[in-house]
Order: structure tokens, then sequence, then C-alpha cells
């Protein structure tokens, strides 16, 4: 076996006994770079190149308004928002969980920030309703993943710095995806719902109920508003976008909600040093395994593998999206798309895909991966927000994760529903 092949079997070795992603990346790659005789000085160049570049500033900075946002209450204000809303329908608590963590997505731009925050306020009014725990929990779980498609998505930002393509048009691109997934969880969430009799407490629409908890979200909701109007409109870039992020949510916390305290922002502001140092240690560990990858022609080797089963564009795309998808059950979403990427992107082009439909569909199928069974990362984020166990949280969580892999395959087939907006907005984006 070659060099490339150990290195392979190291790191996927490593990760399924549950050694940390950034390890299993730097040992794998420290191991190949030896038996090819390479300095290990490629791998501080490789560290020190991908950090020299500008966009990603952006994570860091969404991370921290992220947390921010968190702080300031804004999912509980949200969630009333919806909850009057959806009036007496089945499954109505779960269709507002669906919705909250949309709203919230669009807020923080991360999944599992979205899960904690909508099913801290969520899973326990579900419960209270009679929601089987279990169910309470895949729900925030699941629907939590929109947030690595509904922008702001740190995901895509990584993406779009490492297949050098605009953001701006990933995020216009992540728009429709978003909602599909949204309206697929909905859907599945009222049939469970009308089988197992859950319904809302919420008896009639009260268009002043509607009123009352419009005026009291009215700064979160304006917080899209201003970040992606934005982008789209060309005022600030991305990165620029961030800082604004979190310039809005202190003008949220201290001044219009004035639930945010100086511990508040001071422990904000350590959680997210936290979360990004590890985010940046995986950033960096996984670029050096997939440039060595990448210069040992493993994507070229990838693309004839993959040609060799099949020259049906259909069937190869799935191929694509299920490997992507039962990886990220190991890894998750940063890592893979750091490693993957520059491997797949061969692959992409030979088949006709644009770049930036690809993106969309990494992103997702990879969200969904990381949140299913046997290992469900992001379920077990929800595992003592509901005060149940993985077991019964994994066996309520099939149907819907099955509702996403069929949005996966529409958005996967049907490149139209992700870049219809990218190209309504082509004259002002200048291409």
């Amino acid at each position: 076996m070659d060099a490339m092949g150990i290195m392979i079997l190291i790191f996927l070795g490593c990760i399924v006994i549950g050694v940390p992603v950034a390890v299993s990346a730097g040992v794998a790659a420290m191991i190949a770079l030896l038996m090819i005789g390479e300095s290990l000085q490629v791998m501080a160049l490789t560290v020190y190149t991908s950090v020299d570049n500008y966009p990603l500033v952006a994570v860091p900075c969404f991370i921290l308004a992220g947390l921010l946002m968190q702080k300031c209450g804004l999912a509980k204000r949200l969630t009333n928002l919806a909850n009057s809303l959806i009036g007496n329908i089945h499954g109505g608590l779960g269709l507002v969980s669906i919705t909250g963590c949309g709203f919230f997505a669009a807020l923080t731009g991360s999944g599992p920030a979205t899960t904690a925050a909508i099913g801290s306020v969520m899973v326990p009014s579900m419960k209270e309703e009679g929601y089987d725990a279990g169910y309470s929990g895949a729900v925030v779980a699941c629907a939590g993943g929109l947030g690595v498609v509904i922008p702001p998505s740190i995901p895509l930002i990584l993406y779009g710095v490492i297949a050098e393509v605009s953001i701006t048009k990933l995020f216009l691109a992540g728009v429709a995806p978003g909602l599909l997934l949204a309206i697929l969880l909905g859907a599945t969430n009222y049939i469970y719902a009308r089988k197992h009799g859950y319904i809302s407490s919420e008896r009639k629409l009260s268009i002043a109920n509607v009123m009352t908890n419009l005026n009291d979200a009215k700064w979160a909701l304006f917080a899209p508003i201003i970040i992606l109007g934005g982008i789209y409109s060309g005022i600030f870039t991305p990165t620029e976008a961030s800082v604004v992020a979190i310039l809005y949510s202190l003008l949220i916390g201290f001044v219009f909600y004035r639930t945010l305290t100086i511990v508040d922002f001071l422990e904000a502001l350590q959680q997210a040093a936290k979360l990004t140092g590890i985010a940046f240690i995986i950033i960096f560990t996984t670029m050096v395994l997939g440039e060595i990858l990448t210069v040992n022609d493993v994507p070229q080797k990838l693309t004839a593998g993959l040609l060799s089963i099949t020259d049906n564009r259909y069937v190869l795309i799935l191929l694509v999206d299920f490997m992507i998808l039962f990886l990220g059950m190991f890894m998750g979403v940063i890592p893979m798309l750091v490693l993957l990427t520059p491997i797949l992107m061969p692959v992409i082009l030979t088949l006709g895909l644009d770049p930036i439909l690809f993106g969309i569909i990494f992103v997702i199928a990879a969200e969904i991966g990381f949140e299913t069974p046997p290992v469900g990362a992001t379920l077990y984020i929800a595992v003592p927000i509901a005060g149940t166990s993985i077991e019964k949280i994994s066996k309520a969580a099939v149907w819907l994760i099955l509702a996403e892999v069929v949005g996966l395959i529409l958005i996967s087939w049907f490149p139209i529903l992700t870049l219809f907006l990218p190209e309504l907005f082509k004259p002002m984006l200048g291409g």
C-alpha cells in the first residue's frame, strides 16, 4: 500500500475510534509526509498560507454575533411570533420549532447554535403539550441543520474561500433550498402529528396576538434584512457584514431589548474565542491533509473511479451525495468541507455541475450525515435539552432525516431550485 492509502486509513481509523478530527488529520498528514520524504515544514507553510485569507475573518465574527443574539433572548421572541401565527394546526408546536429554527438560522448561520437556542425554548413547551420527548428533541435537532444552508452560513463562507467562488452568490443560492427543506420538515411533522394526535394549544389565530409578538420581535427580524440586504445590494461584503452583525447584536442587547449584560458579553467573547480556536485548528490540519491528497492526484483518481462505475450524470451526482452523507456521519461539516472540496471539485467539473450548486449540495449532505444515527452528533445536542436517550431521539428522527434526503435529491437533480436567485441578481453582482 502506498503512502496515500496508509494516510487515508490512519485518518479514517482515528476518526472511527473517536480521536478528534484535528489530531487525526495532523497525525495522518505527518506520517504521509515522512513516508514520501517531504519536510514537515510543508505543514507550517500550508497553515500560514491558509490563514492569510481575508474572507475567513467572517467566521469568528459570525460565531460571536450568533452567541450574542442567543444571549439577547431572540429565540424566545421569534418562537412566540411563530407560535402566534400557527393557530389550531396538528403539530403546531413542531411547526413553530421548525419555523423558529429557520428564523434563528438566518441570524446566526450555525446549526448547533440554532438547535441549542430554539430547543431550549421549544422542547419544554412541546413536552408540556404531550409531545414525546424523543420526537421533541428530534425536531429541533433536524431543523437546526437549516443553519448550514440558510444565509449567513459559516460552512458556506468556508466553501466559498476554499472553492474560490462568490460567497454572496452562495448566500443567495442557499435561500430556496433552505425554504424547501423547512417545508419538507414541516410536512413530515404535520403527518407525524396527525398520526399521534399532537395539536397546538393555540386554538385560534388572533391578529392582536400576532401584532403584539411581531412588535416584540421586530428588532430580531430586522437583523437578516440589514445583514443580508446589505450583502445582496453590494453595500458591504460578507466579511464586513459579519462585523455589522456583531454591532447590531450589541445594539439589540444593550439598547433595544436591554437583555444583554457586560457579563454576558464577556462570556460570549470567551465562547467565541474557544469555538474559533477549535474550528481553525480543524481547518488548518485538514487543509494540510487535503493538500497532500491533491498533490498526489487523488482527485483525478477519484474522478476516474466514479466514471468507471457509470456515466449517468444523475447516478453520479447521487453517488457523490451519499458519499458525503456517509462521511458526514463520522466527521463534522467544517472538516469535510476543507478536506473534500479540493478532492471533489474535478469530479464536479467533469459532471458539469455549477460550483455554486455543489456548495449547497455539499453542506446539506454533510449536515444530514451529521444528524444521522448511529453517530448523529447533532442529535446529541438535543439529548440533554429533551431529557431523554439518544436511542429515542434517533428513532423519532428517521422520518425527518428521510424528508431531508428527498430534499437533497431534488436540489441535486433540479439546479434551478438553487441557481435562480444568483441568476436573478447576476446583473447587480457583476457576473
